[in-house]
Formats: structure tokens, sequence, C-alpha cells
């Protein structure tokens, strides 16, 4: 059953194009960023979501740039996020949950309930729907990958134009400094 219903998926997957899949990855990357954000306001058990809202960022530039070994790293990244995301869920969610913070609520009763209570929305909630929409662009990123849409630039991007550009010198550099252009002798 599991494996006609994955088989469904990369299917429909593999009928869109890579404009869709970029889109719907970037979506999912904005996605992972929002939530990741609003976890940075968990008090405790709460370092995985900078790192993780980093890395959605960094997924988002190398989208943006169409920079073939950034969304290839990216790629790598994700798998190994959601490894980092199970680790977590094992070692802390049942201290969120349980509200084992560190604060004895007997003396600071009030400070107590609110650190479970955002804990429990900021950390594990937060953590847990980014851990989903990670778990949802692995097909994608899995398509973009196998369809070689991470080899770089389409057709007709700034940077195809400007190699097609070569009578124009550019200078680079140490040349730049020591260099005269054309009519500066």
């Amino acid at each position: 059953q599991i494996e006609t219903l994955a088989r469904e998926v990369l299917d429909d997957l593999s009928t869109m194009g890579p404009a869709r899949l970029f889109h719907y990855a970037r979506m999912l990357l904005h996605g992972q960023v929002v939530f990741g954000m609003i976890g940075c306001l968990t008090m405790v058990y709460g370092t995985i979501h900078p790192g993780q809202v980093a890395c959605a960022l960094f997924g988002i530039v190398a989208v943006d740039l169409k920079h073939a070994p950034m969304m290839r790293s990216y790629a790598w990244l994700v798998t190994f996020l959601l490894l980092l995301d199970v680790i977590w869920h094992h070692f802390w969610a049942e201290r969120l949950l349980r509200n084992y913070t560190g604060v004895r609520e007997s003396q600071e009763m009030w400070w107590g309930l609110m650190v479970a209570n955002t804990n429990k929305f900021c950390g594990f909630g937060m953590e847990l729907v980014c851990g989903f929409l990670r778990l949802a662009s692995v097909p994608i990123w899995f398509m973009l990958w196998n369809g070689n849409y991470l080899a770089g630039s389409a057709p007709g991007d700034a940077q195809e134009v400007m190699a097609s550009v070569s009578n124009v010198p550019v200078r680079e550099g140490y040349e730049m400094v020591n260099t005269k252009g054309p009519g500066e002798y």
C-alpha cells in the first residue's frame, strides 16, 4: 500500500516541469523559515531552530541564484536535517510535552506555566511542522536531482547572456589595479 502510494506521488511529481518543482521547493523553504523563526522563541531545547532557519535560507539563496553546487549541497543537507529532526524528537519531545524545562513550577508558578506552554507550541510544534515541511520537500529535491535540474542556470539567464557578450573586456582581481583600459595610455 505504502509503496504504491509513494510510486503515485513520484509519478505525479515527474509530470511537473522544473519551474513548478522549483516553485514548490521555494515555497516549502519559505515555510521552514517562517515556522523556524517562530520556533526560535522556544525557551529551552530550541537551539535546533536557528540552525534550521539558516539552512533554509541557504536553500533559498541557492535556488534564487540557481547555483548548481549550492542546490546540490542543500539537497544533501535536507536529508541530514530530516535525520536531525528524528534525533531531536527522540531526545527532547517527551521532555517538552511533560514540562521538564528545568524551571521549578512550585517556586515560580507563572513563569513555569509560561515556559511550558511556549515550549510546547514554539519548540515542539514548530519543530514538528518544519520536519513535515522538510519531509514533503525531499521528493521534490529528489525529482530535481534526478531530472538534472540542479546542474545550474537555465537557458536565457543573466549568466548565459553575459557569457555571450565576448567583446567586453572584463577585469578581475589584481589585473584591475595594474591594467589600463582602452584610451587610458
